[in-house]
């Protein structure tokens, strides 16, 4: 994970990596019995860590394309996200 864009995963003062993404990785490795051992990186190299397996998943999020669905398995969506321009009145 990137470990840069709070609330999803970010380091807290005391320098613990935490946030929703965090938990989601610890409670899904819990029920497949593992212990989840969290490599932070730059977004633009989360892909290619999972292509020289540096790790097993990447938790962070990132969009779906065809191109990725081609070579990746993806999980359920668990963001939804709508972006707008924001303006001061009569301008």
């Amino acid at each position: 994970m990137e470990g840069g864009f709070a609330p999803f995963s970010f380091r807290t003062k005391s320098g613990k990596l935490s946030g929703f993404e965090v938990a989601l990785a610890k409670d899904v490795a819990k029920q497949l019995k593992l212990k989840p051992v969290f490599v932070q990186t730059k977004f633009d190299s989360l892909i290619s860590g999972l292509d020289t397996k540096k790790y097993d998943v990447v938790y962070n999020d990132m969009s779906i394309t065809s191109e990725r669905q081609k070579a990746y398995t993806f999980g359920r969506e668990y963001l939804f996200t709508k972006s707008v321009l924001i303006t001061k009145k009569g301008v």
